[in-house]
């Protein structure tokens, strides 16, 4: 299963239905019945990563990312004093 089908059954899982809605295009997003919702990015190019403000950041599968990851997505999460969850399995590769 890859990280994203991953994060997609999470929410299956553990969101009842009517809670929202997951959409594709023209950004992958999450959206509560209460308007709040949750984006999911992705990149190939850490430098190209635009977080923006966030409340929280989630990251599935941390130890496959660069320092540069946390970087970023933590200076998002600074202005509106928010926080990062970070999951992760011990790398197979050093």
């Amino acid at each position: 299963m890859q990280s994203r089908d991953e994060i997609d059954e999470i929410f299956k899982l553990f969101l009842p239905p009517g809670w929202g809605h997951l959409r594709e295009q023209p950004k992958r997003q999450y959206t509560f019945a209460t308007g709040a919702k949750v984006g999911f990015l992705t990149t190939d190019n850490v430098d190209t990563l635009l977080a923006g403000r966030m409340d929280v950041v989630a990251i599935n599968e941390a130890a496959l990312f660069p320092r540069k990851v946390f970087e970023k997505t933590s200076r998002a999460t600074r202005d509106r004093r928010g926080f990062m969850l970070v999951a992760t399995n011990t790398p197979e590769k050093p």
